[in-house]
């Protein structure tokens, strides 16, 4: 089974300074390129998509692809279409299951819905899947909000931990993710795609540290490729993946001046090679988020509620934490 990328796009945020020493980083390597072997496992990738269906709209489906599943599951393959497209439902059971996706963002009322958002693909499979629905029901349709209804019956492709193509991720990434202090002057920015490598920066000053030629202080600065590698879906809220390689820009350890100030080429503080990153999405309970996420709670203004809000990647080695804006 051959491993698949994830990739990530990194670029500067500029506080000032100071839980970590400004030349923590800077020194430590000579290395511009840091790359860890990739592994090649046994067994056969199994592709997780979080969807009944992930191709439902670019092919049509047969009767193959939809026998073995229970009325149930049709009713719910069939309203993907619709979840796909953010409708909101009126139904509390089609509301749990679909919220309990990492990928599901319910955006549009029910009334306000129209499926001319629909391509043909789309348009086929709702009918095969509602007339096999029907064809289970003996001409009755699921029912739904029954008591006692169980969502999880209906979840079978997220019950083990398998391997994920970068591509399945969710496409509601946000812009960025930022790791600081929230007290000074260092600071990374990370924007996280589905495609696999990233680019980044990293920031940070010691106005006080002057010498001849920069009396305007100095500044640690770096920017950066790389790879992820290893995807893995965890659970319904976290991914795991592994910080394969790193390549920067300026060796770590450069240095020259301009301006009069003298700029240290360093490494990107929070990003290791060889190290475990989770993501974790929105809708995380915050009871299931390690205590590193309340030793980053920057002001107390990034979990304000008993679920997390936006995405969030933990360094799992470094228990640092990256925020989004949301």
């Amino acid at each position: 089974m051959k491993t698949r990328a994830l990739k990530l796009i990194l670029t500067t945020l500029a506080l000032s300074a100071a839980a970590v020493p400004a030349n923590a980083s800077a020194l430590n390597s000579a290395e511009q390129t840091v790359t860890e072997a990739a592994t090649e496992p046994d067994t056969e990738i199994k592709e997780y998509t979080g969807y009944f269906f992930a191709d439902g709209d670019t092919r049509y489906l047969t009767s193959k692809d939809i026998t073995d599943l229970t009325q149930q599951e049709c009713c719910f393959a069939k309203n993907e279409f619709y979840a796909r497209h953010g409708r909101k439902f009126q139904s509390v059971e089609l509301q749990d299951y679909f919220g309990s996706t990492f990928w599901y963002r319910g955006s549009v009322e029910p009334e306000a819905f129209s499926d001319t958002v629909f391509n043909d693909y789309e348009l086929k499979n709702i009918v095969l899947l509602q007339d096999r629905e029907l064809e289970l029901g003996g001409g009755n349709q699921y029912s739904l909000n029954e008591p006692g209804y169980d969502i999880s019956l209906a979840r079978t492709w997220n019950k083990e931990q398998v391997i994920v193509r970068a591509g399945d991720l969710p496409m509601d990434l946000p812009d960025s993710f930022w790791f600081s202090s929230g007290a000074g002057a260092w600071g990374t920015e990370i924007e996280l795609h589905q495609d696999g490598t990233f680019v980044g920066e990293y920031h940070d000053s010691d106005m006080g540290s002057t010498g001849d030629g920069y009396p305007g202080g100095t500044v640690y600065i770096s920017s950066c490729t790389g790879s992820f590698d290893e995807v893995t879906v965890l659970d319904d809220y976290t991914y795991s993946m592994h910080l394969n390689s790193i390549t920067y820009d300026h060796t770590p350890g450069e240095a020259w001046i301009d301006n009069e100030v003298l700029y240290v080429a360093s490494e990107t503080y929070g990003l290791q090679p060889g190290s475990t990153f989770y993501l974790y999405v929105p809708g995380t309970p915050v009871s299931m988020l390690p205590e590193a996420f309340q030793q980053w709670n920057v002001a107390g203004m990034m979990l304000k509620s008993d679920i997390l809000e936006g995405y969030a990647i933990l360094n799992v080695e470094e228990d640092q934490v990256f925020w989004s804006w949301y």
